[in-house]
C-alpha cells in the first residue's frame, strides 16, 4: 500500500465519520490501515470543534505543535490607537505568546516515539492535549521537528506565519 493511499483512506474515514473527530480515533485508524506499508513515523494529529473553538490533539514523537496568541495587553492598546498599530505590533515579536504546546517524546536521544514497522509504539502511547482557541490564534505543527521548537528561538517566523495563514484564511 503506498502512503498516498493510507493518508486518502484517511481522510476518507474522518468525513464519513464525522462524530469521531477525535485525534487518537483518527490516529488508531491510520496505524490499522497503515500497517502493511513497511517504515514509521511520527505523528501529530490536530482537530478544532468549529463551535466550541476546542483544540483537541495527539502528539506522537517528536512531531509536534504549538498555539501563538497576541498578548491581552497588546490587543487593548490596538483597540484604542486602531488598525494602523496592528501592523506594527504583529511585527513586535515580543507581543505573542505560546499558549498551548505538545511535547516530545524519546525513548533516548535521536530515537522518538514512533508507530510502524518493528516499532513497540502504539497510538494510545501518544500525548493527548486539548486548548481553548480564540480568535486570531496561529497554530504551527511541525512533523519529525527533531528539536525546530528547541533549537529555534520560540518567535521563530511567527509574524512570517501569521501573515501568512491570515492571508489564506482571509482575515
Amino acid at each position: 500500500m503506498h502512503v498516498a493511499v493510507c493518508s486518502y483512506q484517511v481522510m476518507g474515514f474522518v468525513q464519513a465519520h464525522p462524530e469521531m473527530i477525535q485525534p487518537l480515533d483518527i490516529l488508531e485508524y491510520a496505524y490499522k490501515q497503515c500497517r502493511k506499508i513497511i517504515g514509521s513515523s511520527t505523528a501529530v494529529v490536530l482537530s478544532v470543534d468549529p463551535d466550541t473553538r476546542v483544540l483537541r490533539a495527539a502528539n506522537l514523537g517528536d512531531s509536534g505543535f504549538r498555539v501563538f496568541r497576541r498578548k491581552r495587553e497588546v490587543d487593548s492598546a490596538q483597540s484604542a490607537s486602531g488598525s494602523e498599530s496592528q501592523n506594527k505590533s504583529d511585527d513586535d515579536l515580543q507581543n505573542w505568546e505560546v499558549v498551548a504546546q505538545s511535547r516530545e517524546q524519546f525513548h533516548m536521544f535521536n530515537c522518538p516515539f514512533q508507530i510502524g514497522t518493528k516499532s513497540r509504539d502504539r497510538p494510545s502511547d501518544a500525548q493527548l492535549l486539548s486548548a481553548q482557541l480564540e480568535r486570531g490564534d496561529v497554530i504551527v505543527t511541525v512533523s519529525s521537528c527533531c528539536g525546530v521548537f528547541a533549537t529555534a528561538p520560540i518567535k521563530f517566523n511567527q509574524v512570517q506565519l501569521r501573515h501568512r495563514v491570515l492571508a489564506c484564511a482571509g482575515n
